[in-house]
């Protein structure tokens, strides 16, 4: 036998004397080939991602990332240290300040271009166009041409604070309080600055576009007629930002010990409370805008909601305290306390409306819905003597629809066409009727473990001692499973509707049950499949089976007890473990999610959106939002 040495040769590897050159797609690895014929030896953990696959391009022999996904808000590498407290972009490219130093993004980095050497604190900048920026400093104002940075408004050499606000390279608005004497207002109008009427307050944030030109010193807020600054009423009590959004103006901050975003069309106001979003700590609220979408964020802390042109919702942390927001082409970025930040187009949510309102100390947690507006939690007592609770969000809010004491609700399911069934421990169907539960006349002889429903009204529930009833045509049918009890029972249709034991997989045809060739999978646990007999069984220890055109395939998956399965598509999957473990299956490789809860119990996925549930705490329930299916 050849036994190959680490010795290297013309860049390949020797063994015998006899030496190898590199070449890619011989299905060896070596040299600077990162793989050859499989994946990499990393992952996409080890890369800095949360979630994926690491793959080989076979082409060049170096790792594949295409299936490698950022969750949530990440930092980036940026120049320099400390926080970024100014964010200003125009055509694709950035600019942030950084204490003395300016940065500019652009071909995805950021780099320095540092302003004269004079240590100047940098209080506020404006991004005309990619290669047109002013910077206002402690020393006065600087103008960047894409090259060189020079003075600008010469007479200004020493300002206490002050604020840009422009619509573009020809209408720039710049407020200043300089070291002595009055406060001083400029508009540039692309040939140069000329000196216009002082806001008759000190000018904390400003805005122009559309909406017009508008200032605020935190409380009062004033728009600019042309001649004179008028004053505008608003609901709220202090302002920590404003922004104009189309052609109307967006204000963010505080009103009667609460959190709040208003718009304004110049006729009314349209005020939203986001503080239970926000998790609001009483801090000045921040606002930002990428495209049509609006940011809000609270001061120094890592908690950001946005507004999808209906309702707020809460979005992924921030890795650090909050400045300031700012889209730069399609992408957001955050000023941070540390430094910046960039929004990943996936994001892992806490969700905590639930905690506020349960009253529930769950022993188990099941998660279900229609679509991601329509979904139902149901968090079970720890015994048969605690209540259950469902429930129930319509897309702005969670409310309880049934609080149900010395009641165990054991599987929440339903179908498109707006029926929804729970089951109890006492061997009870639950009906939803509106927003209000009433059980239905039938009486399982068992408690009910598990409850499907397709779409053209059948129905599967197990029981113990291997009971299994299925509803099609008007009629339970009822039958007592030979050997270990089903685990699951699954209802796609008609004529299709399976049963998973610990030992046998068997579909029933109506008239009985008919065993199929069995996973190979030790310990089955979960059942998932669409209609035509795409099943994937998952059980113990990490193992895992897909059933394609009646013949299965084995798949390892991170290693966990899982005990829910569910999905899109069987290229669109997300498991669950009893660990906590989060997996992700696309269609042949299962990859876990960085993200993870206490004790896993359900999962629920409706592609742009998957709910995780955990089995022990109503708080720990989690979406995932994604732009785009994995």
């Amino acid at each position: 036998m050849r036994v190959w040495s680490p010795l290297r040769a013309s860049g390949g590897i020797c063994a015998d004397e006899v030496c190898l050159a590199i070449i890619c797609g011989d299905g060896l690895a070596q040299g600077i080939e990162q793989c050859d014929g499989a994946p990499p030896e990393t992952s996409c953990f080890d890369l800095g991602y949360d979630a994926g696959f690491l793959g080989c391009n076979d082409a060049v022999c170096t790792a594949d990332l295409l299936a490698c996904h950022h969750v949530g808000w990440k930092p980036v590498a940026a120049p320099a240290t400390g926080g970024v407290f100014e964010l200003s972009s125009a055509e694709g490219v950035g600019y942030a300040a950084r204490g003395t130093l300016m940065l500019r993004f652009r071909d995805g980095e950021w780099e320095p271009i540092p302003l004269p050497p004079t240590g100047a604190l940098i209080q506020s900048i404006y991004a005309a166009r990619a290669d047109d920026a002013w910077a206002l400093t402690e020393d006065g104002v600087a103008r960047f041409d894409g090259t060189t940075w020079s003075r600008d408004i010469t007479t200004l050499e020493s300002v206490t604070n002050g604020v840009f606000a422009g619509a573009g390279a020809n209408d720039v608005y710049l407020f200043v309080a300089p070291t002595t004497g009055p406060r001083i207002a400029f508009h540039f109008d692309g040939v140069g600055w000329l000196p216009i009427a002082t806001p008759p307050i000190p000018v904390a944030f400003a805005s122009t576009g559309p909406a017009g030109t508008f200032v605020s010193d935190g409380t009062g807020l004033r728009k600019w007629s042309g001649t004179a600054w008028e004053p505008i009423t608003h609901p709220l009590t202090s302002i920590g930002g404003l922004l104009g959004h189309g052609t109307s103006l967006v204000i963010a901050g505080t009103g009667s010990a609460s959190a709040h975003v208003a718009s304004w069309d110049g006729t009314t106001w349209d005020n939203r409370d986001i503080t239970r979003e926000l998790g609001w700590g009483g801090s000045s609220i921040g606002i930002g805008q990428r495209g049509d979408v609006l940011y809000a964020f609270e001061y120094s802390r890592t908690r950001v909601v946005r507004f999808d042109g209906t309702r707020w919702l809460r979005d992924a942390t921030l890795p650090a305290g909050g400045i300031v927001l700012a889209s730069i082409g399609s992408e957001m970025f955050a000023g941070t306390v540390e430094g910046i930040a960039r929004e990943s187009v996936n994001a892992f949510v806490a969700i905590e409306d639930v905690v506020a309102i349960a009253s529930v100390d769950a022993a188990a947690s099941i998660a279900w819905g229609r679509t991601c507006d329509d979904m139902f939690l149901v968090v079970a007592g720890a015994s048969t003597s605690s209540p259950s609770q469902i429930f129930h969000f319509d897309g702005t809010s969670w409310s309880i629809e049934l609080d149900a004491p010395m009641t165990t609700i054991t599987a929440i399911t339903g179908s498109s066409d707006g029926t929804t069934y729970a089951a109890t421990y006492d061997g009870n169907l639950l009906l939803r009727n509106g927003a209000t539960w009433s059980a239905t006349a039938e009486q399982f002889p068992t408690p009910l473990r598990s409850l499907s429903m397709a779409n053209d009204g059948v129905i599967a529930a197990t029981g113990d001692e291997g009971w299994v009833h299925v509803f099609f045509d008007g009629t339970w049918h009822r039958q007592q499973l030979v050997g270990s009890p089903p685990i699951q029972a699954l209802a796609l249709g008609r004529d299709e509707i399976y049963a998973l034991t610990r030992e046998s997989l068997l579909r029933f045809d109506g008239a009985s049950w008919i065993p199929l060739v069995f996973p190979p999978v030790q310990q089955p646990r979960v059942l998932w499949g669409t209609p035509g007999g795409d099943l994937v069984v998952v059980g113990a220890n990490g193992h895992a089976a897909h059933r394609e055109q009646g013949s299965w395939i084995p798949q390892e998956m991170p290693f966990d007890q899982y005990v829910s399965v569910h999905g899109m598509g069987p290229d669109d999957l997300f498991a669950i473990g009893g660990n906590g473990t989060i997996a992700h299956f696309d269609g042949q490789h299962w990859a876990p999610l960085r993200d993870r809860l206490l004790r896993g119990a359900s999962v629920w996925s409706g592609g742009t959106c998957t709910y995780f549930v955990a089995g022990s705490l109503p708080s720990s329930v989690a979406r995932l939002r994604r732009d785009a299916t994995w």
